[in-house]
Parts: C-alpha cells; structure tokens; sequence
C-alpha cells in the first residue's frame, strides 16, 4: 500500500505541471491559400459541412451504444461516421464530414511520418531501430481517455471518461496509448485544438507526448496554423514558409519512459514548414478537381464506352424481408426439381 501511495502524488503532480505550460493563445503559422470555390447550395446537403454538439447523459449515451450493437445501422456508424464523447461535460460531439482537402493533407502528412518511422527502423539494427519498428499508425481510432484524479485504481469505477477520434495517431506496440496525435481542423470546425491537446495530455496522464495541430485556412480566412503541443512545453513559432524551418518530434515521444527509455539523442521526425505548404496546396487542387467538371480542370477520365447493366445482390446483401423470400423461392425450385428426378425415375 505505501508504494501505490507514492506513486500517486507524482501523477497530480505532473498533471499540475502539465496545466500551467500549456498556452492560452499559440502563435500561428503563416501560410495564405488559394480561396475555394463556392459550392452550390442545392449540390451539397448543408449538414454534411457542419459539427454537430448534442447534450447527452452518460445514461443516454450507453443506452445509445447498446442500441446501435442491436441495430443494422452499426456497421454503418462504425465505418462512416465519427463521433466523441465527453462525460465530464455530457457533451456528443460529431465533427464535420471530412472535405477531400482535410483527408489529402491528413494522409500526406502521415506517409511522410511513417516513411521517416521506416527509414529508420531499417537503418543500424539497435535500440533505436527496434523502437521505430513497434509503432503503428492507429488513423482514426478511437481513443479513450479515463486517467482522472481518483483515489480509487479500479478503472471500471471511474464515472468520467472522454473519447476521441485523432485524424491520425502513432502508438508503440507496448504502450496503452499513442505517444504521438494529429489534429487537423477548418477555421468553421467548433472543435477547438488547444481544448483537444489539452484532453489529450492530461487525460492520459502524460503519455500521450506531443499533439500537433492543424488548423487549415477556410472561406474568407485562408491562414493555415500549425501549433506543437507537449507534455511540458509548448513549440510556440511564427511559421514562415522556409526550408529551414521545420516542425518535429523526438523518436522518444511515441512512447512513454515506462515502456522503453531510449538514450539521448534520439532521431527526430521532421517535415519542413515548406513540405506541409505543399501537401496542403496539392490537398487544395484535389479538392477543386473533385468539385469542378473534368473538363475545366484538365484531370483525365476513361473515354471507353461500356454497356451498363445494374449488379444483382448477393444473398448477404439483401434485406431480411427479401432474404425469406429468397430463400423460399430456392426451396420450391427444389421441391420442383425433386418431383421432376422422380418422374424421371418412373420412366425406366
């Protein structure tokens, strides 16, 4: 029992020590992009672009899980739609669908992580090569965060939790949670980043290291931000568009100490403020492409002619109601074809 004793107040303490490094108001990058097109009013349904919070009980929100295990919505909700909870506040939150541009960026921005990640679990085999070789990315997992002060260890009798879907996150093999987050976010989100980060690092107690937050240019303003935040610092710059400048993470925060305390130095992960100012303009073309006709954008499409005929559903595809008919309709052609084997039998 002491050594449980001692190890507690070195959590509230570093919870502590967390809150009051984390900034109120981080400084921006600066990167200006082309304005988007507008869209037509009749072409998207306004709700697709828009968050959505709802006021919802801890009560309720089980209650709608265990539904949503019994419904044939499920497998849609776990595919398409992502959504997150914050018991503290009782708060349903349920993000905006994610444009083309938001998606391109995202993924660009993780390939060069995971590339970095590989080059160097490839490279000399030691520890430093071993460590990289455990991380995975966990894209848009969720991510349950329960580490609240409580004097009680038994997790399962802890009241508050929060769940969060990170746009991309980098965990160890070893770890409970990613030790690396990507947030990116539109200027129109009601997400704020800096409430996010903070979610993140103080509800896992710290293991999760570093969040690194995009906030991409939307509409009338067309600033793209970028902002580091981190266990117990802050990257706070004025983000010109250099190659010299970069953003980074140390090898050694994809992971907490307890799981491998790896020597210093550590190779660090590092994109070029340059680097991010293309990914996001050639996120910002895929977008467009995506919006306007083929002809006007240039982009190439098949000229082939092909007669269309539409797919018949397999069995597994089909609703309950047409699976039973389905499956009487194989029955009485096998009756038919039992009766039709007898008389033919009756003929020798």
């Amino acid at each position: 029992m002491q050594h449980n004793n001692n190890i507690k107040p070195h959590h509230r303490q570093l919870r502590r020590r967390t809150q009051s490094r984390l900034p109120h108001q981080p400084r921006e990058m600066v990167h200006k992009t082309e304005p988007e097109k507008k869209r037509s009013s009749t072409s998207i349904p306004a709700y697709i672009n828009q968050s959505l919070e709802l006021v919802v009980t801890r009560l309720e929100y089980r209650r709608l899980l265990a539904e949503l295990e019994l419904s044939e919505l499920k497998g849609f909700v776990d595919d398409k739609l992502r959504y997150e909870y914050d018991s503290t506040a009782e708060i349903l939150y349920i993000p905006p669908m994610p444009s083309v541009r938001h998606e391109t960026f995202s993924a660009k921005v993780s390939r060069e992580t995971e590339a970095q990640l590989v080059k160097i679990a490839n490279g000399p085999k030691n520890e430093t090569s071993e460590f990289a070789s455990k991380i995975s990315t966990g894209r848009s997992g969720k991510v349950y965060l329960r580490e609240f002060d409580s004097d009680d260890d038994d997790l399962e009798l802890i009241k508050d939790w929060i769940e969060r879907e990170p746009d991309e996150q980098f965990q160890h093999e070893g770890a409970v949670y990613p030790g690396v987050v990507f947030e990116i976010a539109s200027s129109q989100s009601r997400k704020s980043l800096e409430k996010v980060a903070w979610d993140y690092i103080q509800y896992s107690n710290g293991s999760i290291k570093v969040v690194v937050g995009f906030q991409l240019g939307y509409d009338k303003d067309l600033t793209a931000r970028c902002c580091t935040w981190g266990s117990f610092s802050i990257l706070r710059q004025i983000i010109p568009q250099s190659n010299q400048d970069v953003t980074h993470s140390s090898l050694s925060s994809f992971a907490p100490s307890e799981v491998v305390e790896l020597k210093e130095p550590t190779p660090d992960i590092t994109i070029t403020y340059a680097q991010l100012a293309t990914f996001l303009n050639q996120a910002e073309s895929m977008q467009q492409v995506k919006q306007l006709e083929n002809e006007e954008t240039g982009a190439k499409k098949s000229t082939r002619k092909t007669r269309k005929r539409k797919r018949e559903a397999t069995p597994t595809e089909l609703p309950i109601k047409r699976e039973r008919q389905f499956l009487e309709q194989e029955k009485r052609v096998e009756r038919m074809t039992t009766r039709q084997d007898r008389a033919f039998r009756g003929r020798k």
